[in-house]
């Protein structure tokens, strides 16, 4: 179950990387943009949880200048597909898991082993650390 979080907790990191970079500006239109928010598991998954927690932090810290629209259960495809639909703009963002990462860079394989961390404090710790800027720099080193 900490391993879950932990990977989750490292998704959403990459996640917010990649959409804070993608989404780009929003200044002087008066109108909320609407992001995409894709994900392979049904809306009572822990990905569904972690989006309910992204939409309610990105709309709270943009003051309602973006707004987060979910699509649960693979609804804009697989999870690959959903990765490369961030890649070319089709979607905002996805919540992918640790072993389609890991197929992209052997490095995000570490976030598999079991025992990484030994707590939500320490995991959180090493996602804001040295471990968390990496994955963020392979993540952005690889388009996304």
């Amino acid at each position: 179950m900490k391993n879950r979080f932990f990977i989750g907790g490292l998704v959403l990191l990459i996640i917010v990387s990649m959409g804070l970079w993608a989404g780009g500006q929003n200044e002087g239109s008066g109108k909320a943009k609407v992001l995409k928010l894709g994900i392979n598991t049904p809306e009572d998954s822990v990905r569904g949880a972690m989006a309910k927690v992204f939409k309610e932090e990105v709309e709270k810290n943009t003051q309602g200048r973006y707004v987060i629209d979910f699509f649960f259960g693979e609804s804009l495809g697989s999870e690959p597909e959903q990765v490369e639909g961030v890649k070319i703009g089709s979607q905002d963002f996805t919540i992918a898991g640790a072993t389609l990462l890991g197929t992209m860079d052997p490095a995000f394989n570490a976030m598999t082993l079991p025992f990484m961390v030994s707590s939500f404090d320490d995991a959180h710790t090493k996602l804001d650390g040295a471990i968390g800027k990496a994955w963020d720099a392979k993540a952005i080193a690889h388009g996304h």
